[in-house]
């Protein structure tokens, strides 16, 4: 194929093959087209180069695989699609592969297997890089992690991408197991994550040894796992988890590490909420506030270890399991901090730093879980500086510092001036969408009760002293 270029308006075209061949240092524009062999023709790539997908599925025999790609932060390597492109593979192993790489960007790019077979690929796998961006990408049917950064990783930024329809771990992971590797500075935000099942699956994970991350704005749903698990930091800074929306996933948010945990919508959870416990013996300055977690199965938050360490606080929490296990400590904590929750539901190794709340009563809707016009989350919360109160709610609304609502939304008028819950992106600002049937048979009043609180009294009560065992 030829390649066409444009350098200080002079356009040159030449044998694709010999330029890569030569390794021409100057930026070139690779076009591809199904059917053209992707390997041979983005096999020598360098900063500035841009290759071009023309819209089309290209099959591949083999999952590409790109080594020592290096771009600069000025001249990034980019992928990019001009209409509707999927990679597809049929075999095991990855799709495509990115090692020992620097500032590449992947952009419109779709990355799948074909349903039904027995043996499916993960998606991309980007090891030990610096500076990758994956965005505006879709990532369907396929039989393992479909974004997974391995290796030591810094400032990847991982937007804008939907992915469903994962048969085997998680969604996008990042990190080591034994943190024997560093994934640091990433930023992960406004994806859609659907659609996660088989072994060990998960929606997002950054595991020991990730630091000072981001993951802000996502929309998971139909995970067979957590929907967000971050772990430890090994007493490094905070991992930050901001306004994401979970629901119809096994566990919401499960905190293993030091993090913020704030202005996060969690529902229709199958069994805990957040949970908070610790994976390794770093274990720090875990600060949940603002977040509403609603209608789950087992306790809507569960916190384990917070005698450990130090920095733990629960503040200005929507929790609301009216008819159930609302939350829970296992160990008495005497250096943590609760303040200002709004709790209805049981309550087990807390008594302090928390008020009643009025059940499905405080919301505007079965799943509309903004506050409802006359609701005791609204000006509740703790204001000053340990309470952590956010600049924002989760719609991007300004908080009143003074007296913010309880939970993950400001209010500010009778409807919900944000995002409308669905099975899409979250957008921030002011939004048209409607309810759609994806969420049917989630939030309350699914036998219709108010709320109430019950103060440590279980065993009292004949129910018994419910602890996890893990």
């Amino acid at each position: 194929r030829d390649v066409a270029c444009d350098w200080s308006s002079d356009v040159c075209s030449s044998d694709l093959k010999v330029l890569l061949l030569a390794g021409v240092s100057m930026a070139a524009n690779v076009e591809l087209s199904p059917g053209d062999d992707v390997a041979t023709l983005t096999g020598a790539l360098g900063p500035g180069d841009q290759v071009t997908f023309n819209a089309g599925v290209y099959e591949l025999e083999s999952g590409l695989s790109w080594s020592d790609v290096l771009g600069t932060e000025e001249e990034p390597v980019e992928f990019i699609a001009d209409g509707e492109v999927w990679l597809q593979y049929e075999g095991s192993g990855r799709v495509a592969t990115l090692s020992n790489s620097t500032h590449v960007h992947f952009s419109g790019i779709g990355f799948r297997s074909v349903e039904g077979l027995e043996s499916q690929p993960g998606g991309i796998q980007v090891a030990s890089s610096t500076g990758v961006v994956i965005e505006d990408c879709q990532f369907e049917e396929l039989g393992s992690t479909a974004v997974y950064f391995s290796g030591d990783s810094r400032d990847a930024v991982i937007r804008g991408n939907r992915i469903q329809d994962i048969h085997k771990y998680y969604g996008i992971y990042l990190g080591c197991s034994d943190a024997s590797c560093w994934s640091t500075d990433a930023i992960i935000e406004q994806n859609l994550i659907t659609d996660i099942d088989g072994d060990n699956a998960g929606g997002i994970v950054v595991d020991n040894g990730g630091t000072g991350n981001l993951i802000q704005d996502n929309v998971l749903v139909d995970i067979l796992g957590p929907g967000i698990r971050v772990r430890s930091t090994e007493y490094n800074p905070a991992n930050e988890v901001i306004g994401n929306a979970v629901w119809k996933s096994v566990e919401g948010i499960l905190v293993e590490g030091a993090a913020i945990v704030r202005n996060n919508l969690v529902l229709c959870i199958e069994e805990e909420g957040i949970i908070s416990r610790a994976s390794r013996d770093a274990f720090d300055d875990v600060v949940i506030s603002h977040n509403t977690v609603v209608d789950t199965g087992e306790w809507a938050v569960y916190l384990e270890n917070w005698e450990l360490g130090s920095g733990h606080v629960l503040a200005n929490n929507a929790i609301n399991n009216p008819n159930g296990k609302a939350l829970y400590l296992r160990e008495e904590a005497p250096d943590a901090s609760f303040m200002g929750n709004v709790i209805s539901g049981y309550v087990e190794g807390v008594e302090r730093g928390f008020d009643p709340g009025n059940g499905w009563s405080d919301f505007a809707g079965q799943v509309n879980i903004y506050p409802a016009t006359v609701s005791s989350l609204i000006g509740a919360g703790v204001g000053d500086a340990e309470a952590y109160v956010p600049s924002t709610d989760f719609s991007g609304v300004p908080r009143d510092g003074d007296a913010p609502s309880v939970g993950a939304y400001e209010f500010i008028s009778p409807e919900n001036p944000g995002w409308v819950l669905r099975k899409e992106f979250k957008v921030l600002g002011f939004d048209e969408g409607v309810l759609s049937n994806e969420i049917d048979g989630c939030g309350g009043g699914r036998d219709g009760g108010e709320g109430f609180v019950i103060f440590g009294l279980l065993g009292l009560l004949g129910l018994g002293r419910w602890r996890r065992q893990d």
